[in-house]
């Protein structure tokens, strides 16, 4: 068998053409073209565009991964209490301890455990085709689910956007080992530190507790280890607690344009909102009217008087912002004017212990008389030689009175009589109703007046005359769209050489007769 093995391997080297013991050129530039096409397709099968097989599968790492940094976050301090979406879970763990917590930190980390351009595509509804899963945070169990139906996340993915991003700083839970105490040990520790004396340990009286280390037992709660800054070289570490800001405030919107009373042409159809400049990422700006139901502001909206518009800018990343303060405004449309007319009727009226009056009314007018004329001699024999005084009111119709703009709701003539025997009137009341046609409505207001007759004074026509005095009127006020108009009420002279003005009362020299007007005015409360 030997020999002829040989004489085979002889035959063999002696052929022309020999198979060759290698590849060939050729060969060798096919399978380099092979091999960039199927590295082509894998880098296409990876990027943003592989299929929803590979999708899950890179999911699943990326869980898997995230996890592990969860659980690490959490031993290290960490606390993801209340957080619920899957964005603001990365978003804290973007987050890094301040630097004064890093140089005495034993922790496992005490800086980011993830690339600050990390965030969440979340999807809803069914799944894409080839897609088995999503993720989901679970808030009870503090860690990231999959899940095969429901909403939740499709993709991480990185966002150059985020590359400059600055997260605020971590405030999370001291070890309860710390590096470089206040005392001069290396290793201190927050709960309790030892009193020993550096310089002289071995005669120095141990405190606390010599339970052995229970691995098992529960971090403590809230900050020891407080105490005065260490001072020179190795110093260390530091007392007290620090206060951090986790969250910066959003802004405050701006409502356009501000509120306030308008006149009714320049009453404002729409108003706006901007978020001032709050970040469109993290935030979301809401408005509500009339203390009604929060939504979302999308477009301009319709305005009518009497309306209040609040608006704010709310957080949807907690763990970066918090909410604005919120702003109002308000808008009002005064009426574009008041028409119409009022009638009078003197009522109530009251006087002297042989009070004589009469009264009489047309619709157009009413006429108050009081006062004995007639005098009694010494004898007791009547003579008719004085005359009762009269006040007599006359409407007067009023024609697109706008607010706070005055106008005459009617005239007032007063003669002043000469009577007798305590007969006078001391107080009446003018009772006027208002008919307003525009805006269609009615009211109602009492004009109380206090009359005074004085004695006739030699020489001095002020001092003997009669006042005629305004006493408020009962409260007449008239609310429309919001805005409430109070009736107010004043006199004017006409005769001026007949009666003076002084305030609220209307003088009427002795024998003469004088007409005032009564004029009205209404006052809006806006």
């Amino acid at each position: 068998m030997k020999t002829r093995f040989t004489c085979h391997l002889q035959g063999w080297s002696q052929r022309r053409n020999p198979l060759p013991a290698g590849f060939t050129l050729l060969e060798m530039f096919l399978l380099v073209a092979l091999i960039g096409l199927f590295t082509g397709i894998a880098i296409n099968l990876v990027g943003t565009g592989f299929p929803g097989t590979l999708r899950s599968a890179k999911l699943e790492a990326d869980v898997q991964k995230l996890n592990q940094l969860v659980a690490l976050y959490l031993a290290d301090g960490g606390t993801l209490n209340g957080v619920t979406s899957e964005q603001a879970v990365l978003d804290l763990l973007k987050r890094a301890r301040p630097t004064s917590e890093t140089r005495i930190n034993l922790g496992v980390n005490s800086g980011r455990f993830i690339d600050v351009r990390l965030r969440v595509r979340t999807g809803s509804g069914g799944m894409a085709s080839g897609q088995a899963h999503r993720a989901k945070w679970n808030t009870g169990t503090k860690r990231f689910d999959l899940i095969t139906s429901g909403s939740g996340v499709d993709e991480f993915y990185l966002d150059e956007a985020l590359s400059a991003a600055s997260f605020p700083l971590d405030s999370r839970s001291k070890s309860v080992k710390r590096l470089n105490s206040n005392n001069g040990w290396v290793w201190g520790d927050n709960a309790s530190n030892p009193t020993v004396a550096y310089g002289t340990p071995a005669t120095a009286a141990m405190t606390g507790s010599p339970a052995s280390f229970d691995p098992s037992a529960d971090l403590p709660v809230g900050d020891p280890g407080g105490g005065s800054s260490g001072s020179g070289s190795g110093g260390g570490g530091g007392g007290g607690s620090e206060v951090i800001n986790p969250t910066t405030q959003l802004p405050t919107p701006v409502i356009s344009p501000a509120g306030g009373s308008f006149a009714h042409s320049l009453f404002p159809t729409t108003a706006t909102i901007s978020s001032n400049n709050a970040p469109a990422t993290g935030s979301s700006l809401v408005y509500r009217i009339n203390g009604g139901a929060w939504q979302t502001y999308s477009s301009s909206i319709s305005l009518s008087s009497g309306q209040r518009i609040e608006a704010k800018n709310v957080s949807t990343s907690p763990l970066l912002y918090t909410d604005s303060a919120s702003t109002t405004q308000s808008y009002y449309r005064y009426v574009s004017g008041f028409t119409g007319s009022g009638s009078g009727n003197w009522t109530n009226i009251t006087g002297e212990s042989t009070l004589v009056y009469g009264v009489a009314s047309d619709g157009s007018s009413t006429t108050l008389t009081h006062g004995d004329p007639n005098g009694i001699t010494p004898g007791g024999e009547p003579f008719p030689t004085g005359s009762p005084n009269v006040l007599s009111f006359a409407n007067l119709p009023f024609s697109a009175v706008a607010a706070n703009q005055s106008f005459t709701l009617g005239n007032l003539t007063f003669i002043n009589g000469t009577t007798y025997n305590l007969s006078e009137a001391t107080a009446a009341t003018l009772q006027v109703q208002l008919n307003f046609t525009d805006p269609a409505l009615s009211r109602v207001v009492d004009v109380n007046v206090k009359l005074v007759s004085t004695d006739h004074v030699d020489g001095d026509r002020l001092a003997s005359a009669d006042t005629v005095e305004l006493v408020n009127p009962s409260p007449v006020s008239i609310t429309i769209d919001g805005v409430t108009y109070t009736l107010q009420l004043s006199w004017v002279t006409l005769d001026p050489g007949a009666g003076v003005v002084q305030g609220n009362k209307l003088l009427v020299f002795e024998g003469a007769s004088a007409t005032a007007q009564l004029r009205a005015k209404l006052v809006p409360n806006r």
